[in-house]
């Protein structure tokens, strides 16, 4: 049987810190607590920079992987959160990413934009920043839930992870990480699963 295929596409806890290679990584844990869940082999492939913002998403998505996974894992908003962007701003980006996939994409294929989680919750920083990250998290996932709603092949993922990772992050975090996830993906992954059924919409 073929392995079900993801893709792994963004920045933030996408980028692996404290992890020596992408398979010790979310990538790599990810790709097991999938796996286990289905009972099938999974393959997660990995497109992620610490700065890739949301119009990098959609230059990285070209129709290769569009047309060669079957679900697409984004974990955007890393840059946007830490820089204080405009939640809107932000959303028209993400909405032209979705624009694309919507046009080039197999029917199949379901979207899942991970919440982006304040950066004082993944990583050390100053109190201050980590109140001003929290705030702009918060208004970020507002509008990425509001966008997902609206459309059929796309679904949110709340991400409030409990553990640090930082630059000595281990293999057991991005494990909790993977848990919180893979549940919701999984769904998108099996053949009779209303989450793919019928031909995209939008609105």
């Amino acid at each position: 049987m073929n392995p079900d295929r993801l893709l792994l596409v963004g920045s933030g806890i996408a980028v692996g810190y404290g992890a020596v290679s992408h398979d010790l990584a979310l990538a790599g844990q990810l790709a097991l607590r999938v796996s286990e869940i289905t009972g099938r082999g999974a393959r997660v492939d990995v497109l992620v920079t610490e700065e890739m913002t949301g119009n990098d998403v959609r230059k990285a998505l070209n129709r290769k992987w569009l047309t060669s996974v079957d679900t697409i894992v984004a974990t955007p908003g890393g840059p946007e959160t830490l820089l204080m962007r405009s939640p809107r701003a932000w959303r028209r980006q993400i909405e032209a990413v979705l624009d694309y996939v919507l046009d080039h994409a197999p029917a199949s294929l379901h979207v899942f934009i991970v919440g982006v989680p304040p950066l004082a919750s993944i990583v050390r920083m100053p109190r201050i920043l980590g109140l001003l990250s929290k705030i702009s998290s918060r208004r970020i996932n507002a509008e990425i839930e509001l966008l997902c709603k609206s459309r059929s092949s796309t679904t949110f993922v709340p991400f409030e992870p409990k553990d640090l990772a930082g630059r000595t992050g281990t293999g057991r975090t991005y494990r909790q990480w993977a848990e919180i996830i893979a549940p919701p993906v999984t769904v998108a992954l099996e053949p009779h699963s209303p989450v793919t059924a019928g031909p995209r919409s939008q609105g």
